[in-house]
């Protein structure tokens, strides 16, 4: 115990109730232990054998302390009434007070706020029985005097349900102790929250200071005329403020009032992610306009294609990423994000209707740092309306020369995610592609090959899907089809050709080990294919992990 940072490495390591039986091997453990045992209570609320003990316990902790507090302060006024000398420095023993310093993670508020209901509720019965009992205070000055208590206090993430900041003295209490510290705020309901009025969420933000880096509101949001009659402190910059996310449930009426002031706040945002917007979406266009110069990455989810154009649109520096989710293009979508094509570096497109191969095809032809390129649901199971990349389009052939037309990406692409179909597989009985002439399907697949055999940089390659079904005209990945082509993808780590109707055998997973170096992840060799060779891989290359 003479090195101290050896110690946290060790104690880090231990569970909570590991530490609770160290601080009592002897004193000097004691000395050692207790401010780890102090320093994490966030598991309390976690572990459900003891979350319901643990919690009681914690809550009698806290109001023993107040009440202790309580005296101490009466002992401290009739001090002063009678005019006698009474020390205020020297409070009562409190446990709580002696070990508050060391707390730096709390259980959740709203766990707290559940048992600090049920010990109130316990002891107004008592004081209903037996009127000489100690008088209860009212949750809000329990929760406070936690608060209050322990000064070195790190909140990351916190959800707060609207259900808990409805009632007055809570929201007051959280507001005032808690939100200043958060890193990461998420305003959520429950299944049968009602909506919270516009005022009592700002209240509540109004209180964040520059350490809050991100916010989620996924909220049913109500207009009301009626303001809030607790003073709202001076709005702190939010200079940390990176991330916004506004989710389902965000009501209609707008209440705009509300909209504007949070846009106004927005002016160091980077990233937006926004489901379903229908209702503040031409609020929101507005907001980007004029509050949010430095956005330049947008997640869409589940939005209509006028949500998608209104926002898409708005931008001061240009796109660097776009990730759009079940959505709708519009006439101008491409056109919209090659404007900012040479900003673009990450752009994925997840079950969007409209969208067309000779739309992918010019993204990826214009796009110079686009570093990672996706349509296919990582997840999930792909949407079967939506179709995958017809082979002949991503080949992109110059029909007068003959040659591969140059996409300005192929040096700069590390991830591509497609779904190659429409080649020719005379080989694949199950729902045939005919060939044009003998010998079509391999010409198409070589000429697929040498296409990816161009993106030279390329770290992850996904060819094949998540629908569930398998894609019968697709790529065969044999050496025999030309395979040897892509043996320049050196930097080559992750590979997936799931539900493809591929030939990968022993001699093409031996090839890939040779000329891909840094391969770790093949997706979809278990499906059916040679035996040997997987079995081999596991054999002589373990680091190689196959799903």
């Amino acid at each position: 115990m003479d090195l101290p940072e050896l110690d946290e490495m060790i104690i880090r390591e231990l569970r909570l109730r590991d530490l609770s039986r160290c601080v009592r091997v002897s004193k000097k453990w004691h000395q050692v232990f207790v401010p780890f045992l102090w320093r994490d209570l966030s598991s309390l609320s976690y572990h459900k054998n003891y979350a319901l003990a643990s919690g009681q316990a914690f809550v009698k902790l806290i109001l023993e302390d107040y009440h202790l507090e309580q005296q101490h302060q009466k002992l401290l006024e009739d001090a002063h009434g009678e005019q006698q000398t009474l020390s205020p420095t020297i409070p009562p023993p409190r446990r709580l007070a002696t070990y508050c310093q060391w707390i730096q993670l709390l259980p959740h508020a709203e766990f707290l706020h559940s048992h600090v209901s049920a010990l109130c509720s316990a002891r107004r019965r008592l004081r209903a029985r037996d009127p000489t009992a100690p008088a209860v205070p009212a949750e809000g000055d329990i929760m406070r005097q936690l608060y209050k208590q322990c000064p070195n206090i790190e909140v990351d993430h916190w959800v707060v349900h609207t259900k808990f900041i409805i009632e007055e003295d809570i929201l007051k209490t959280v507001a005032e102790y808690v939100v200043p510290l958060i890193r990461h705020l998420h305003i959520g309901l429950t299944l049968y929250d009602h909506e919270i009025p516009a005022w009592r969420i700002k209240y509540l933000l109004s209180h964040c200071s520059s350490t809050l880096e991100e916010l989620t509101l996924e909220a049913r949001i109500s207009y009301s005329e009626m303001e809030t009659e607790y003073h709202q402190p001076e709005p702190r910059p939010w200079t940390k403020f990176k991330r916004l996310n506004l989710l389902k449930y965000l009501s209609d009426p707008c209440p705009e009032a509300f909209w504007d002031w949070l846009w106004s706040r927005c002016g160091a945002v980077e990233q937006l992610k926004v489901k379903r917007a229908l209702s503040i979406r031409q609020s929101l266009a507005k907001g980007i306009v004029a509050h949010m110069p430095n956005l330049n990455k947008i997640r869409l989810k589940d939005c209509v294609s006028e949500d998608t154009e209104a926002i898409l649109s708005t931008t001061h520096q240009g796109w660097k990423e776009v990730i759009i989710k079940h959505g709708n293009t519009y006439p101008l979508f491409t056109t919209h994000l090659l404007k900012h094509s040479v900003m673009l570096e990450r752009l994925i497109l997840y079950d969007v209707c409209g969208l067309t191969d000779k739309d992918r095809v010019q993204l990826l032809a214009c796009c110079p740092n686009l570093r990672e390129f996706s349509d296919i649901h990582p997840a999930r199971s792909s949407d079967q309306s939506t179709p995958g990349f017809d082979a002949k389009f991503f080949i992109d052939q110059d029909l007068h020369t003959g040659s591969l037309k140059s996409w300005m990406c192929e040096t700069s692409l590390k991830v591509l995610k497609i779904s190659l179909n429409g080649i020719p597989r005379p080989d694949v009985l199950e729902e045939r592609v005919d060939e044009d002439y003998p010998g079509h399907g391999r010409v198409m697949q070589s000429q697929v090959y040498d296409r990816l055999a161009r993106f030279t940089n390329l770290e992850t390659l996904w060819l094949g899907g998540n629908s569930g079904l398998k894609v019968f005209s697709c790529l065969e990945m044999s050496l025999e089809s030309g395979l040897d082509r892509i043996s320049g993808l050196k930097n080559l780590k992750e590979l997936k050709v799931s539900h493809m109707k591929a030939r990968i055998g022993e001699q093409e997973t031996k090839w890939m080990i040779e000329q891909w170096p840094n391969l770790r992840v093949i997706y979809g060799i278990m499906e059916g294919r040679d035996k040997k060779a997987v079995k081999s891989l596991q054999q002589h290359h373990p680091k190689i992990t196959l799903k």
